[in-house]
């Protein structure tokens, strides 16, 4: 503060756009960090559940396969009990393991926080497209807000093991950009 000529304070003359596009770029920075953390976590959970997908998946297959070969096996035979049990036993159980598939839908959720991966990392790229101009301006940093809360509104919550994953990953240095 500087006094005038009639000893009143007087604010130094700021450009106002200074400060604000200061504080609009850290805000900005703030959010770019929370939009790579909130990607990496819905690719965590993506990748995940894809494998949670597999574990049900190709044992399944095999065991169907196995069931059919030994159908084909024992056509022109009369096999023993202890057979006609194991075969449907396996049976039962690739019955059993198609029906977790269909009931857990791991896919199509794999597929829901990918998509969602997916929409976190254009909400970045278009963060960091923002940061590279010489200037924020408040109309743009609405428009990137209402594109990020947009996006959080319809993601897919996710557990805390998966976000803690994800944050170890930035912190080494992975996933920054991808």
């Amino acid at each position: 503060m500087a006094l005038d000529e009639s000893n009143e304070i007087k604010s130094p003359e700021l450009n106002p756009d200074v400060g604000t596009d200061t504080n609009r770029r850290v805000l900005l920075s703030q959010w770019l960090g929370k939009t790579r953390l909130a990607k990496s976590t819905h690719y965590e959970v993506s990748k995940s559940l894809n494998q949670k997908e597999h574990y049900l998946s190709i044992p399944s297959i095999v065991i169907s396969a196995l069931v059919g070969t030994s159908i084909f096996v024992t056509l022109d035979q009369d096999p023993d009990i202890l057979a006609k049990t194991i075969v449907g036993v396996l049976s039962i159980s690739t019955a059993v393991l198609a029906a977790l598939q269909s009931h857990l839908g791991l896919r199509s959720k794999s597929e829901e926080y990918r998509a969602y991966a997916t929409l976190f990392g254009k909400v970045e790229k278009r963060i960091e497209t923002v940061l590279a101009d010489h200037y924020v301006h408040q109309k743009t940093l609405e428009a990137v807000r209402v594109e990020y809360d947009n996006v959080v509104v319809g993601a897919p919550t996710t557990k805390y093991k998966y976000y803690l994953a994800a944050k170890k990953k930035l912190e080494d240095g992975g996933l920054k950009n991808s």
